[in-house]
């Protein structure tokens, strides 16, 4: 919860600057702490996005093999899972809670499209791997409802 409040804060309150609305802000330590939990959910993100997509590139002839895919396809997924994961560690440093909870909910829009692309996939015919594929989408899923919930409880 927030509450807004335009009095000179006391040293009792926590108060920044609202710049979105130019007023003083009161946070509630609930909002804090939620705040904490975003930026750890994102940091687990970017954690996982990272190490799939290092291992992606260092074992793409065998995943490649294993899926039946062209092993430059999985390269570039993997060099793209990497670029993915420093963006949002950079999102996870963004000071100002408005913005850090506008790009935690891209991160999760895009988190949920992979969700979504995974069950296109698999549904589309791919057998091969479908369980590591399926594996991934639930542990992706899980981060981004994590996010989205961090990301609510920190208005």
């Amino acid at each position: 919860m927030r509450m807004l409040d335009t009095m000179t804060p006391t040293s009792a309150q926590t108060s920044a600057p609202d710049h979105s609305s130019g007023t003083w802000r009161t946070d509630h330590p609930g909002t804090a702490r939620a705040e904490r939990y975003l930026r750890t959910a994102l940091g687990a993100n970017a954690a996982f996005s990272a190490a799939s997509g290092a291992g992606a590139i260092v074992a793409a002839a065998t995943i490649g093999e294993r899926l039946d895919v062209d092993t430059a396809i999985i390269c570039v997924a993997g060099a793209v899972l990497v670029g993915f994961a420093a963006a949002v560690l950079a999102i996870r440093r963004v000071e100002y809670r408005g913005r850090l909870r506008a790009w935690a909910l891209a991160v999760s829009i895009a988190d949920i499209g992979w969700v979504l692309g995974t069950v296109l996939v698999i549904t589309a015919g791919l057998t091969a791997g479908a369980t590591a594929l399926i594996a991934i989408a639930v542990v992706v899923g899980l981060l981004a409802a994590a996010q989205l919930h961090f990301r609510a409880s920190s208005a």
